[in-house]
C-alpha cells in the first residue's frame, strides 16, 4: 500500500531530528572518549520485552571506547501530536528490566521533538535513570522549516496536515546546505545541556555504593509486594518476616490491608 503524504512528511522530519541528534552525539562522545554505535550494532546488543510481550530493539547505545557492553541508551522521537505518545518511546518505561539484565546500563537519554507535555515526560522519567530533553515543539520545529523553505499549514478542525503533498515535495527537495542548517538549528538550543547528561551519564564515580535494596515478593495467588530499604539488614529481615513460619498469616493480613505502606499489586480481572 503506497505511504500517505503525511505520513512520509512526518517520517522526513523524524529523520532530520535522527541525523541531527546523533551527529551531535558522536561528536560529544568522542570528545568524552566514549563511541555511540551504529545502530545495526545497537540492534544486536539489547532487546526489551515490555509487559506487553512486543520485543524493541534499542538502536542507540553509548559505550566506551573498543567495548560492546552499553552504558547509556539513547531514544530519539518526533510526535507531531497527542495521537502516537504510547508507541513512541514506551519502552523506556522498562528501563529497569533493562538495567536488572545489564548492569552495565546507567540509564537512558530520551532526545525529543514535537508534543511532549510535561505530565508525558513525568511518566518517562519516573522510577528509572532517564534525562528527557525535548529539543523543539511542533510549531518551533515547524517555524525552523518554514525559515527553509518547508511550509506547513495545521487544519486545526481535523488536528492534521492540511497540505502534506506540497510540504513533503519541498522537505525531499531541501538542499545539503539547507538540511544541515536544519540539523543544526534542531539541537542549537539544547547542546550545553545535552552535553552536561552524558557527563553526568558518563563520568565515573570515584567509589561505587549501593543506595537502596528494592524488594519483589511475589506470592501464589497472584499479589506482589514490593518495598525499598536503606540496608541490607532491613532488607534481611523483611524477607525473613514474609517468608519464616509465620509467613501465610502475615501475607494474608497484608493483602487484605488497603493502608499498607508496601507497593502493592493485585491480579486484574478483564
Amino acid at each position: 500500500m503506497p505511504q500517505d503524504a503525511s505520513s512520509a512528511l512526518g517520517q522526513q522530519i523524524g529523520g532530520l531530528l535522527d541525523e541531527a541528534v546523533l551527529d551531535l552525539l558522536r561528536e560529544l562522545s568522542g570528545q568524552l572518549d566514549f563511541d555511540l554505535m551504529p545502530p545495526a550494532d545497537g540492534k544486536h546488543l539489547l532487546h526489551l520485552t515490555p509487559t506487553h510481550g512486543i520485543a524493541k530493539q534499542i538502536d542507540h547505545i553509548i559505550v566506551a571506547k573498543d567495548q560492546r557492553d552499553a552504558l547509556v541508551l539513547v531514544e530519539i522521537k518526533w510526535l507531531k501530536d497527542s495521537r502516537h505518545i504510547y508507541d513512541k518511546g514506551g519502552w523506556i518505561e522498562g528501563l529497569d528490566k533493562i538495567k536488572q539484565r545489564n548492569p552495565t546500563v546507567r540509564g537512558a537519554l530520551a532526545l525529543l521533538a514535537g508534543y511532549w507535555s510535561p505530565k508525558i515526560l513525568q511518566q518517562l522519567e519516573l522510577g528509572s535513570n532517564v534525562r528527557s530533553i525535548v529539543l523543539l515543539d511542533v510549531e518551533e520545529m515547524f517555524g525552523l522549516l518554514q525559515q527553509h523553505g518547508v511550509d506547513i499549514q495545521i487544519d486545526k478542525k481535523r488536528n492534521a496536515i492540511a497540505n502534506p503533498k506540497n510540504a513533503l515535495e519541498q522537505i525531499l527537495g531541501l538542499s545539503a546546505t539547507a538540511r544541515h542548517q536544519i540539523k543544526t538549528g534542531i539541537v542549537a538550543g539544547r547542546r550545553t545541556e545535552i552535553e552536561r547528561v552524558l557527563k553526568d551519564f558518563l563520568t565515573p564515580v570515584a567509589e561505587l555504593a549501593v543506595v537502596s535494596i528494592e524488594v519483589s515478593l511475589r506470592i501464589n495467588q497472584g499479589n506482589v509486594l514490593g518495598k525499598e530499604f536503606a540496608s541490607a539488614k532491613e532488607a534481611i529481615e523483611f524477607i525473613s518476616q514474609h517468608t519464616g513460619p509465620d509467613a501465610p498469616e502475615t501475607l494474608r493480613r497484608v493483602v487484605k490491608e488497603s493502608g499498607s505502606s508496601y507497593q502493592l499489586s493485585l491480579p486484574q480481572n478483564d
